[in-house]
């Protein structure tokens, strides 16, 4: 009972006396100058022979280093990778380091990779439903170990010509049938590879394939099915591979596939789908593949494109459009794509455009809208994109266009608005941009009079290529 009444009245007297508890120093987060991240291994992977590393930012940065083992190296070039040879390292667990810098700013990562080995007769041939294999056609590791196959151009014809490859399920990562005469393909023997990264049968003549087999493959990166007779294909059983990052289905005769199967495929960075007959597209199966670079979809017949399913794309570097049928565009859905390097709509029907939606876009290089149907588009919203490069706005039908909002585009080069109607055009916006390379007016109805400001441009900006049918002295 004492005990309590102490404790009473020393609370009662730091009530009186106004005593309060001393707050604790704050602790001092440290920010990131930018995120660095391992994309490939993933944590925990077992690899087999050699692996790749590849390595992304949030920002562009001037260089990653690669440390792993006592091997280092360094690479400058967006994706930064490096690959290693662990044909002679002990099976176990070991990690990849790396190291990225802009400026004085730098950033590290990790990742823990699980070497396996295999045994693996480097004098065996590798033979094909009963085909013998050029020695020069196998890639192998320095145990020699099967890594990779280039089957091109060796006039296969047989659906069956893989039968007898499950002899390297554990090691094959590569396998090449370009330019063949494949006008279909057994897959089955490929099931369960758990190495295998990239599948290329370009250049066939395939009508139809069933991918069945390719299903939940581990290690599974890059299909590449262009260029055959495809009319409709199955997508559901690749988007099981978790790493799927790259799909290449251009120049064939798709007019639908079941996109709904790429729901999942979060890793997904290039989608090709042009030269197709493609007449719409929904962007919402591919919210889920927001890691998402770019996207193909030139040379179809798409007349209308709903882009909110892109709405949280933020890596999305290059959205092309053009050949299409587009009537109208609602931009919306990319305006928070702040990556953006590239729009082309051009080759399209589009009769109007507002760009307000892309104000925020300050990456934004390359944006084309040329061969369309449009009278009349408010450049301002332009004004922010500080890094604008190339703009293209020729064959339209403009009758007048005003280019104040290119005078904070600094880093212009090439600007084309040739084959319009324009009578007149104010080009003092352009007089102080230091990088403008080329300027395409040609193909208008400027007069004498209207030629004099052009002519005058051009002797202020003699080393500036102006194409124009003025007769300047």
């Amino acid at each position: 009972m004492s005990r309590i009444m102490v404790i009473f009245f020393v609370a009662f007297a730091c009530l009186i006396a106004g005593c309060s508890k001393k707050p604790s120093d704050p602790v001092d987060i440290p920010t990131k100058a930018f995120d660095l991240y391992f994309s490939r291994p993933w944590e925990s992977d077992t690899v087999f022979e050699m692996f790749k590393a590849v390595v992304e930012a949030d920002t562009n940065i001037d260089f990653v280093e690669f440390s792993f083992g006592n091997v280092t190296v360094v690479d400058s070039t967006k994706p930064y990778v490096a690959s290693y040879s662990v044909s002679n390292y002990s099976p176990g667990a070991y990690r990849v380091r790396a190291q990225g810098c802009l400026a004085a700013e730098c950033e590290s990562t990790e990742v823990d990779i699980i070497i396996s080995s295999a045994l693996c007769d480097s004098s065996a041939p590798v033979i094909l439903n009963g085909l013998t294999i050029p020695s020069d056609r196998v890639y192998r590791s320095e145990s020699g170990c099967v890594l990779g196959l280039y089957l091109n151009s060796m006039g296969l014809s047989d659906p069956n010509c893989l039968s007898g490859i499950e002899a390297y399920s554990n090691t094959l990562k590569w396998l090449y049938l370009n330019d063949n005469e494949l006008s279909s393909l057994n897959l089955q023997p490929l099931q369960g590879f758990r190495s295998l990264e990239l599948l290329s049968l370009e250049n066939n003549t395939i009508g139809s394939i069933d991918l069945s087999p390719m299903a939940d493959l581990s290690s599974f990166e890059v299909l590449n099915i262009s260029n055959n007779r495809l009319n409709t294909i199955n997508l559901h059983p690749i988007a099981t591979c978790p790493k799927l990052s790259d799909l290449r289905l251009e120049n064939n005769s798709l007019s639908s596939a079941l996109f709904s199967g790429l729901a999942g495929c979060t890793e997904l960075k290039y989608l090709y789908l042009k030269n197709n007959n493609f007449t719409t597209i929904n962007t919402n199966y591919l919210a889920n593949s927001n890691k998402l670079v770019e996207l193909d979809l030139r040379d179809n017949q798409i007349a209308t494109i709903d882009l909110s399913g892109l709405s949280m794309h933020t890596r999305l570097e290059r959205l092309l459009l053009s050949g299409n049928s587009l009537g109208g565009i609602d931009l919306e859905g990319i305006a928070s794509c702040i990556s953006l390097v590239e729009i082309d709509l051009g080759y399209n029907s589009l009769t109007n455009i507002d760009l307000a939606p892309i104000e925020n876009l300050v990456q934004l290089q390359v944006l084309s809208f040329w061969v369309n149907g449009l009278m009349r588009i408010d450049l301002s919203p332009l004004s922010a994109c500080s890094d604008l490069r190339e703009l293209y706005m020729s064959r339209n039908l403009f009758e007048e266009i005003s280019l104040e909002a290119l005078e904070d585009c600094t880093e212009l080069r090439k600007l084309h608005i040739g084959a319009n109607y324009l009578r007149e055009i104010d080009l003092e916006p352009l007089i102080e941009l230091p990088r403008l390379e080329e300027l395409w007016i040609n193909y208008n109805y400027f007069d004498q009079i209207t030629c004099g400001p052009i002519c005058d441009f051009i002797d202020l900006r003699a080393t500036v290529l102006v194409v124009v049918e003025c007769s300047c002295e």
